[in-house]
């Protein structure tokens, strides 16, 4: 009943570290016992060995568990400095006996000259300017070579984002005070945060470091004198972010023998008719009963007995309730696997023979491209169309989509593969989308806004033949600095 999250994720970490039998974890400070059933309450605390004001360390290896009081008492200052001198209610070499149990390098926090390091603060100031990940020291190594070792620094991802916090850049791409990583564009704020992070302004954060709980950077001068929010905020509205072109030449692949993609689902299915008129299949498949977690899952079940009891049962089920009733009548009946059959489009399916002649139907993968066309024949001359193409018919030797086959003549317009960028015009301006999913099933192209990184539950807006055809849609280029090559503007 706990809310799966990172604060509480990390108590739960931080309780286990102190000591491997449950019934001995207790505050560090005062003693007191730390039952699993008040971890979660507010009675106790993750608290920062070291204060974070002078350390500018948020990292687990400076984090413990402590009592809300105890965390009161310690305030801003180490283990040593808060209980040193053995204050009413604490005994610092009881302290340091429960500290024995935590790892070394944590438990070295406790000792007296722990904050012997962090006194100096030009030693303070190049920890702020150097970080320790491994990624990080690889760049700065790899750069120091273009640029000379001494004007090369990497700055912790925290620091990067307090001063964006303070600075409030957050705002510009969210609502709220948060970084929205649902929008590519975060990165440029990142990187002119990073920019404009000197020593000159680590000495500006080192004297706004006020009173207050959070202890770092209450009030924070501007990155510089002339900064303004709306015009940062303008910059970012006319960025277009780039992708790097990675479609995978399928004919070369073949003449490799490689593929640049999945052909085919794994899932082998059985055929148990077929309705080429209307375009249809059913397939059958053995299924794991207590996979099948919901009612439209259990609705394909073959023997119309079992299915009709299980959707009694399950009426008005769903999730995990369900998951529980199949678990039951799998115990009941000794059903493990049961025969389940569904039904497909032709087009979404292909089917492979062995040596033998033996034959299965398997979903198809992933689609290589989509071909936009225009006839120049027949009742749909002058009209657009599209063709999408799996990925297992691109990879057949000499394969032609079946546009080209029907209507040789036809006009190409374009070709679009995953991430391709398009230009069109609607509502009296041009606009700019990436490809994020092309559909078999209903011949649709969807496309998301360029600088969306994910969305939850949206796959973009759908773009038919008519729709590109009306808006004057063309596959533009952007190249690595963010720079649109639009056939259009360039006649």
């Amino acid at each position: 009943g706990i809310e799966n999250n990172y604060t509480n994720r990390t108590k739960y970490k931080l309780w286990e570290e102190l000591s491997k039998d449950p019934t001995k974890r207790c505050c560090p400070f005062s003693g007191i016992q730390i039952p699993i059933h008040k971890l979660f309450t507010h009675e106790f605390q993750i608290e920062h060995i070291l204060p974070k004001s002078k350390t500018f360390n948020d990292r687990m290896i400076n984090k413990t568990i402590a009592h809300r009081k105890a965390n009161q008492d310690k305030g801003e200052r180490s283990p040593f400095e808060a209980f040193g001198h053995d204050p009413a209610g604490y005994n610092y070499n009881e302290i340091l006996l429960r500290a024995e149990q935590l790892p070394f390098a944590k438990r070295r926090g406790f000792f007296p000259d722990a904050m012997k390091n962090y006194q100096d603060k030009g030693e303070v100031l190049s920890r702020m300017l150097t970080d320790t990940q491994y990624m990080s020291r690889i760049a700065r190594k790899y750069m120091a070579f273009v640029c000379g070792k001494n004007n090369v620094w990497s700055i912790p991802g925290q620091l990067t984002a307090k001063l964006r916090s303070k600075w409030g850049l957050n705002e510009l791409l969210s609502e709220d005070s948060s970084k929205n990583r649902a929008d590519h564009r975060h990165h440029a704020v990142d990187a002119f945060v990073v920019a404009c992070t000197s020593r000159s302004t680590m000495q500006k954060v080192a004297k706004a470091i006020g009173n207050s709980r959070d202890k770092f950077i209450d009030e924070m001068p501007p990155p510089f004198k002339q900064f303004k929010h709306k015009e940062m905020k303008q910059l970012l509205d006319d960025m277009v972010v780039s992708f790097k072109p990675d479609h995978g030449n399928a004919k070369k692949a073949i003449a490799e023998h490689k593929t640049v993609g999945q052909l085919h689902k794994e899932t082998a299915y059985g055929l148990v008719s077929k309705d080429e008129e209307n375009g249809k299949i059913i397939l059958s498949v053995r299924k794991e009963l207590v996979g099948l977690e919901s009612v439209k899952k259990i609705k394909e079940i073959a023997d119309p007995r079992i299915r009709a009891t299980l959707l009694q049962r399950t009426e008005g089920k769903t999730g995990k309730e369900i998951t529980g009733i199949l678990s039951e009548y799998s115990k009941e009946t000794g059903i493990k696997r049961i025969k389940t059959q569904i039904e497909k489009s032709l087009d979404t399916v292909v089917r492979i023979e062995d040596k033998k002649g033996n034959y299965k139907y398997y979903a198809l993968g992933n689609n290589y491209c989509a071909d936009i066309y225009c006839p120049d024949k027949g009742k749909k001359a002058g009209k657009w169309q599209i063709e999408i193409i799996p990925m297992f018919y691109a990879h057949q030797q000499n394969f032609t989509p079946n546009w080209q086959k029907e209507n040789p003549t036809a006009k190409k317009v374009m070709r679009l593969y995953i991430n391709d960028t398009v230009a069109y015009e609607e509502n009296g301006k041009t606009e700019i989308r990436r490809v994020r999913m092309l559909s078999i099933a209903n011949k649709i192209i969807y496309m998301r806004k360029i600088n969306i990184a994910m969305k939850e539950n949206d796959i973009g807006e759908q773009f038919s033949a008519k729709r590109f055809q009306k808006t004057n849609a063309r596959k533009v280029g952007v190249d690595i600095l963010g720079r649109v090559s639009d056939p259009k503007k360039a006649k």
